[in-house]
């Protein structure tokens, strides 16, 4: 009977491993919870009454100051040895921000001023606009004069007693929403927010290798579920948002408080999360760094991490606008997440050890590389957007197999007490340099070039990937720092019996006359044991 009751115990210990279950969920709420809140910050930030363009900035610096927070979040972690409580920390600080962007803006108050002062000066410019005022209008002074330029229209009704003069600052015929306190609000917040939830996922690596161990081929399999995450909530959001939104008006509130909630569940499941203490921290945590970036290897390899970012760059910020400008309808961009997500990143994350390990680190890069030059290529050459959906399947390359690479690469090369720092820097040069330079340059060229950018992109990561295999055929396979070896204990003092203490034991010989010859244990320290 007790043979009975074990069999389905370790059946189910077989496929449910205990120890990496809360790595999973985590990995599940840290991405699901994003998911109400990322995909909708911009259209959030117009609703407001900020410009998309000023939003791209906010973003582009969002994205190069989370390279320094990671620096400096993973620097902590690892001098004080404390990931799992930074952790902690970071989970629920990017909620308290994130929210706080909900609640603690309030839309632009759009007002015409110039009703109450000059009426009839206003008549050729009937359209709705909006303005800034630099200077107090008295009512008490009729004797008015206004100079400002809008659209070749010189506005100077003045008096013949011209005894003051009210200037206007107009951009476009709006208020420049860069002088407004909401502006700077939401900059100050979309950074902190968007800063700590790119750490988030920095430390999360660092953690799930860490409870891994020697199995870190398996990082794929535990990554997967924050993509099952993102393509299974993202349309719940949108059906949420859409059902609390009245007529024109807009409501984005469910998704913000969604990533409130599912963030408090997040650090529920922190808290399980069985992070061994692998190594001591870095002696010289600076000078271990310096070494390891000086080896022409590590430097191309983050060489490769920021093109990569560069490619990416395109796609994740621009990919819906370029569809847009062929025409495609609104089912078809959502057909182009699930796809990326179902079709292209859960399968290759989930067979990225084996691949990884068949093809090694350096194939597998340039395998990522030439899998989006691809996908740029189709993008640029394509002129049906609906035959142009097969081509997101090819997610799994660009992300799913370039992220598992790029982070398992990291973990390997990192000296001992440096493997958070070394994975923000690495994920920094992704997710922060690299993709915020890509995004800024395909905005500039889409503006003159519009479908014609693809192209340079194509044409751009098509040369690196030549460049890339060349020079990994010259310097050869990439050198491994450590291998998974748990680290050496500290040295202990054994005490080795002499050859009289081995007889006073056996009874051959007694007390009295070890003593009077003077024999003593010899002592020496073995690191080893």
């Amino acid at each position: 009977m007790k043979l009975v009751e074990k069999e389905p115990r370790n059946v189910l210990c077989a496929i449910v491993n205990r120890k990496l279950l809360p790595v999973k969920i985590h990995t599940f709420l840290s991405v699901g919870a994003l998911v109400g809140v990322i995909p909708f910050i911009v259209i959030h930030a117009e609703s407001l009454g900020i410009s998309a363009g000023l939003v791209g900035v906010t973003n582009a610096i969002m994205l190069l100051c989370s390279v320094f927070l990671k620096f400096f979040m993973g620097s902590l972690a690892d001098k004080y040895r404390a990931v799992k409580l930074l952790l902690f920390k970071v989970v629920l600080l990017q909620a308290v921000f994130h929210i706080a962007i909900y609640t603690c803006i309030t839309p632009i108050v759009r007002r015409d001023i110039w009703q109450a002062h000059v009426e009839d000066s206003v008549e050729p410019f009937s359209k709705e606009s909006e303005y800034r005022t630099v200077c107090n209008c008295s009512d008490a002074e009729p004797s008015i004069c206004l100079r400002e330029a809008l659209d070749s229209y010189t506005l100077s009704p003045c008096a013949q007693n011209d005894a003051s003069c009210c200037s206007l600052e107009v951009r476009n015929g709006q208020v420049s929403a860069l002088y407004t306190w909401q502006f700077w609000v939401f900059f100050v917040l979309r950074i902190c927010s968007g800063g700590l939830a790119a750490v988030t996922f920095s430390l999360s690596d660092t953690a799930t290798y860490a409870i891994l161990g020697d199995q870190k081929e398996l990082y794929g399999r535990q990554r997967l579920w924050g993509t099952i995450a993102w393509g299974g909530l993202a349309p719940v959001i949108g059906i949420m948002n859409q059902y609390f939104s009245k007529g024109r008006t807009h409501n984005y509130g469910p998704g913000f408080y969604f990533n409130s909630i599912i963030s408090l569940l997040d650090l529920v499941a922190v808290c399980f999360l069985d992070i061994p203490e692998t190594s001591r921290a870095s002696q010289n945590m600076l000078s271990d760094l310096f070494t390891l970036f000086r080896s022409k290897h590590v430097l191309f390899f983050v060489l490769g991490v920021f093109v990569q970012g560069t490619l990416m760059g395109p796609i994740w910020s621009y990919a819906f606008m370029y569809f847009k400008d062929m025409g495609a309808p609104q089912t078809l961009l959502g057909l182009q997440l699930t796809v990326q997500c179902f079709l292209g990143e859960v399968p290759v994350m989930f067979f990225s050890g084996w691949i990884i390990t068949k093809l090694g680190f350096k194939h597998s890069m340039s395998l990522s590389v030439a899998g989006t030059v691809l996908r740029l290529g189709i993008y640029a050459f394509g002129s049906n957007p609906w035959m142009m959906l097969p081509a997101e399947i090819l997610h799994g390359l660009s992300f799913g197999l370039f992220y598992s690479a790029m982070t398992l690469y990291a973990n390997r090369i990192a000296p001992r007490g440096t493997e958070a720092t070394v994975q923000g820097i690495v994920s920094g040069m992704f997710e922060g340099a690299g993709i915020a330079v890509g995004s800024v340059a395909c905005g500039l060229l889409f503006d003159i070039n519009k479908r014609r950018t693809m192209l340079y992109f194509t044409a751009y990561g098509l040369a690196f990937t030549i460049i890339q295999i060349l020079v990994n055929w010259h310097l050869g396979d990439p050198p491994i720092v450590r291998e998974d070896t748990p680290a050496c204990p500290p040295k202990v003092r054994v005490e080795v019996p002499s050859q009289s203490e081995c007889l006073l034991r056996e009874g051959t010989i007694s007390r009295t006359d070890t003593e009077a010859s003077g024999d003593q244990m010899s002592v020496f320290e073995d690191p080893i044991v």
